[in-house]
């Protein structure tokens, strides 16, 4: 369902909804397919200069993006892990929305933020 364009643009809009489970359900449905093999596709595409693939997903990247900043716990930790492809694959606009909770409030967010950044450190490394 997730690979259907109206199924994902409907799960994009349950991401602006007040309740918080609601926000954190959609993050977690959305995950599929922000990790899946054809978002990594994407990514690599995007990176040889094939954008198309990857610009149909923009906006619901930059929807999860947001969320980073939510005023909820597990709303942010969700988004942070539902981008852990992008950031594994050096998607700069993702690492910088995941540096940006080093500083949360809240130590399991924090925590999962600076692993998330160590293992793109590690893959660059590995690239090397």
């Amino acid at each position: 369902a997730t690979d259907d364009a109206t199924v994902t643009s409907a799960l994009v809009e349950l991401l602006a909804e007040e309740d918080a489970a609601v926000r954190e359900a959609t993050l977690i449905a959305l995950r599929t397919r922000l990790q899946s093999e054809k978002m990594v596709e994407a990514i690599q595409n995007a990176q040889k200069g094939i954008i198309d693939a990857f610009e149909r997903e923009r906006p619901m990247i930059e929807r999860v993006h947001e969320l980073i900043e939510d005023v909820n716990g597990r709303v942010r930790f969700n988004a942070i892990d539902s981008l852990s492809v992008l950031v594994k694959r050096f998607h700069t606009e993702s690492i910088s929305a995941v540096a940006t909770r080093l500083r949360d409030e809240e130590a399991w967010v924090r925590r999962h933020a600076a692993e998330m950044l160590c293992v793109a450190l590690y893959e660059a490394e590995e690239a090397k």
